[in-house]
């Protein structure tokens, strides 16, 4: 089942240079560490409809998709949660990133570990 670009290879995702995507998800599954699939993206607007134990730091693998990124959009809203929601990220950083704006912040829905990650992380910020 296809959830997102995320997920399914494309031939024209490196050509991209800005991106808004909205992903109905409870687990954002991880891009291959030696994928780039995001060659050429500047600027990606995403708005995740998220369960409430969802970690956003699994965001994290589309950030590392995209090493040209400069400008992340993120918006946030919460759904019913339907059972246990599992997480993993790795590090990594992220020199050309230089805005990132997070609405609809909640602390149920951990959005304070990803604020913390992209501030270590993002060293254009």
């Amino acid at each position: 089942m296809r959830d997102s670009i995320f997920n399914e290879p494309a031939e024209d995702l490196p050509q991209l240079k800005n991106l808004k995507q909205v992903l109905f998800v409870n687990k954002v599954r991880p891009i291959p560490a030696n994928l780039t699939r995001f060659c050429h993206l500047i600027k990606l607007d995403l708005m995740v409809f998220l369960v409430s134990h969802f970690n956003l730091l699994s965001v994290a693998f589309i950030l590392n998709a995209a090493p040209q990124l400069q400008k992340f959009h993120l918006a946030l809203q919460r759904v019913v949660h339907y059972g246990k929601v599992t997480w993993e990220y790795t590090e990594q950083l992220y020199p050309q990133l230089k805005e990132v704006e997070i609405s609809g912040f909640r602390h149920r829905c951990n959005s304070l570990g990803l604020a913390i990650y992209l501030l270590k992380n993002a060293v254009g910020l």
